[in-house]
């Protein structure tokens, strides 16, 4: 089942609302799931080996590549978001970044960056087209 869910209304500001608000929900099913994978819709070049990766470690975990953090490629535990919205929310950070450092997730690498290029304009597209056409990393 695919079910939609706005951000609630009391949600942490920013990008985390999202991650959040989904953490609630999930936790009210029964029978549940621990966590859950987030990635951008405008990734287009998501690894195929994204969520296997992310759970090796069975908690939080984050896509790298060798410079960069992308923690909207990301497995979060709702344990871990229970415990740590007090903390989010004193932040008075919207950031991602920041949620992934107080949950303690793990930075799981991926040596191609480009499993992680976002389209955000006409331009990126472009960009992203001219490139070598993406292969799955392995480990």
């Amino acid at each position: 089942d695919i079910e939609c869910a706005p951000d609630a209304a009391d949600a942490p500001p920013g990008p985390a609302a999202g991650v959040f608000t989904v953490a609630r929900r999930l936790s009210l099913k029964r029978d549940g799931p621990d966590g859950f994978v987030t990635a951008p819709v405008d990734g287009p070049n998501l690894p195929d080996d994204l969520v296997e990766r992310l759970l090796r470690g069975g908690g939080c975990a984050v896509a790298a590549d060798g410079e960069h953090v992308h923690p909207t490629f990301a497995y979060w535990t709702i344990a871990a978001l229970q415990a740590t919205e007090p903390a989010f929310r004193a932040s008075g950070s919207p950031s991602l970044l920041r949620l992934a450092e107080l949950t303690g997730a793990v930075r799981v690498v991926w040596p191609n960056a480009a499993a992680f290029a976002n389209i955000n304009s006409h331009e990126d597209l472009e960009r992203l087209t001219l490139d070598a056409p993406h292969t799955p990393a392995s480990d």
